[in-house]
């Protein structure tokens, strides 16, 4: 049936609608994790291809009740029409002829228990209306739709937030930037029978996003997530780019107090799927929180994760054993207190701010500009190109006599942008700015990437620099100017600092990792400089100085590197951590083989 689908829809109009059929042993196994009693009534609101609902019928078929009670206990509905009639296929088989299966047409933000829907009976066509039950267990693969798509597809899906914000009193609703995912799940609360259970398929984007630590926090006013587990080895979706989670929770009452003992499980396969042959033995593993050739599981209780995301390390770093972080917490300190971090300048019509040799522009308006990292093998980058920054009025110009900023200038005057089609003065229009005008504000001494690969690393700058919209910069405070710069290029690149960038971003389908300014803003952790002597920080430029010296190396070529070997032990004895040397190490390796593990080979030509 999955190939079916495969073939029946082309691949545009699939990943359009966010649907992409579920492979046969992912539903296997969510439907094991989800359901725990056999009678319970399933039910899957988002079921495509009918895959999840089959293996949830063959599910109950081991549990030999009879086909009367498994039909009776199963439900599906789906948006489009064409997966209801896919899901009816897959469904029928010769012990169920004759008997109304419960799939029907609907959108999940229209489903509410009670509610009437009319079938078909199939032996003599007169309608039957049946009463839509509340359900035990919701298991589904939900639509992996991004927020810019959501006005086109599903455009009132927002409204739940006015029920969320009633239900919570919660200050936070869910962000405009969350995926579709991110609103189901509240939706489905109200068919869901008391203690019912939901065993969802979701994009990894809730565990490092700005939008999924929104998310987290208020589906955990509505269900006890119970665990998460995600694949350590392969993407389980190879016909698409996105990385995903199953996400098995209880709903609880929303008023109840948190537990703050009740511990959640966070499961990594160790094989692709279809290469572990008993399913059914991985799914109790899981259950009992037992480890084996399969899967590798860290579990933490509430007030544990509290602590941990006090420190500022999201649910995406929680798949290692942190069980050390707390510990070392007292040596650590917001880096915010030392830097201004900025993300890279946009200013839009980049031939106007980024001019071509020959401008003509007096020097006084040029800047450098870092337009990427790609050129820089060491921990120094140096700017490739120049940007014009002008914050004069016209009148000052032309009293300056400064005629070759003012031609630029008045060249534009009567250019369209591309993109809105507007006269450059109106489209380039900001508030306390002149339309020609890009602030020096936007300077950096130090550049990260916001998607990095398979070197984690924080690069200076050889003099303060714009840099591209890709990249986020670390702006010295003023206080902290005189530092030497070397020491605090150390501080951010080492063992921990590459734990933290590791941990907190999320893999996406090529095994790039996306990074964002607010993280590190809010949660970016370095060794506490305070702590030290000068005699101390002079110790720690002296070891890092042979790797300043010479080309970065991917990660775990690095780490195997005598003279970065020799300045992590200096750096942790200085700091009274030595002992960490080889915890750290392990845990900064094994987020980032998860990263790559979804990454597919390229094969090789033949």
């Amino acid at each position: 049936m999955q190939n079916l689908l495969q073939s029946s829809i082309a691949y545009a109009k699939r990943k359009v609608a966010g649907q992409f059929a579920t492979p046969p042993q992912l539903a296997d196994l969510l439907t094991r994790l989800t359901i725990d009693k056999k009678g319970g009534i399933t039910f899957d609101p988002c079921c495509g291809t009918g895959t999840i609902i089959k293996q949830a019928y063959s599910l109950k078929e081991e549990y030999e009740i009879g086909q009367e009670q498994i039909i009776e206990s199963i439900w599906a509905s789906d948006k489009h029409s064409f997966p209801i009639q896919l899901s009816t296929l897959t469904l029928s088989n010769p012990g169920n002829i004759g008997k109304i299966l419960h799939i029907f047409r609907s959108d999940v933000i229209e489903l509410h228990a009670g509610q009437t829907i009319v079938f078909k009976d199939p032996n003599n066509g007169n309608q039957v209306e049946k009463q839509l039950p509340k359900v035990d267990y919701v298991i589904s693969n939900l639509p992996f739709i991004r927020e810019k798509e959501i006005k086109k597809l599903n455009p009132n899906i927002k409204e739940i937030n006015k029920l969320i914000k009633e239900q919570t009193k919660a200050k936070k609703t869910l962000s405009k930037k969350s995926d579709i995912f991110a609103y189901i799940p509240f939706y489905l609360y109200d068919i869901i029978s008391d203690n019912g259970k939901i065993g969802l398929i979701l994009s990894n984007a809730w565990l490092g996003t700005d939008y999924g630590e929104i998310f987290l926090e208020l589906i955990q006013k509505y269900f006890n997530i119970d665990c998460v587990v995600i694949s350590g080895k392969g993407r389980w979706f190879n016909n698409a780019k996105v990385v995903t989670t199953l996400l098995i929770a209880t709903k609880r009452e929303i008023s109840d107090p948190v537990n703050l003992n009740r511990r959640i499980s966070f499961c990594t396969l160790k094989e692709k799927l279809e290469n572990i042959a008993d399913i059914k033995k991985l799914s109790s593993e899981i259950i009992l929180n037992k480890e084996s050739d399969w899967v590798n599981i860290q579990s933490y209780s509430i007030n544990e994760i509290k602590q941990l995301e006090n420190i500022g390390i999201p649910w995406s770093g929680y798949f290692a054993n942190l069980n050390w972080l707390p510990t070392i917490a007292e040596k650590l300190i917001d880096s915010k207190k030392f830097f201004d971090f900025i993300r890279g300048e946009r200013r839009g019509c980049n031939r106007m701010f980024y001019p071509a040799k020959g401008h003509g522009i007096e020097d006084e308006y040029i800047e450098p500009v870092l337009k990427n990292l790609k050129k820089a093998p060491s921990f120094i980058a140096t700017s490739q190109t120049q940007a014009f920054c002008c914050s004069k009025s016209i009148e000052e110009l032309e009293t300056l006599n400064h005629t070759g900023t003012l031609n630029w200038i008045r060249s534009f005057e009567n250019q369209m942008d591309k993109t809105n089609k507007k006269l450059l003065p109106i489209a380039l229009r900001k508030p306390n700015m002149f339309w020609y005008e890009m602030s020096t504000k936007n300077m950096a001494d130090f550049v990260v990437n916001i998607n990095f690969d398979k070197s984690l690393f924080i690069a200076m700058l050889d003099k303060r620099s714009f840099f591209d919209q890709r990249m986020i910069g670390f702006s010295i405070k003023e206080q902290y100017k005189d530092e030497n710069k070397i020491f605090l290029l150390a501080l951010l690149n080492n063992i921990l600092s590459m734990f933290f960038i590791e941990s907190f971003g999320f893999g996406r389908g090529l095994g790039a990792l996306d990074l964002r300014e607010t993280k590190f803003k809010k949660a970016f952790k370095v060794l506490n400089p305070e702590l030290l002597s000068d005699a101390q920080k002079k110790e720690i430029i002296e070891a890092f100085q042979p790797i300043f010296n010479r080309d970065r190396l991917p990660l775990e070529k690095e780490l195997e590197q005598k003279d970065r070997i020799d300045f992590e032990l200096t750096l942790l004895r200085i700091y009274g951590l030595e002992k960490y040397y080889d915890t750290i190490k392990q845990t900064l390796l094994y987020l980032y083989k998860i990263r790559f593990a979804v990454k597919e080979k390229k094969r090789k030509k033949v």
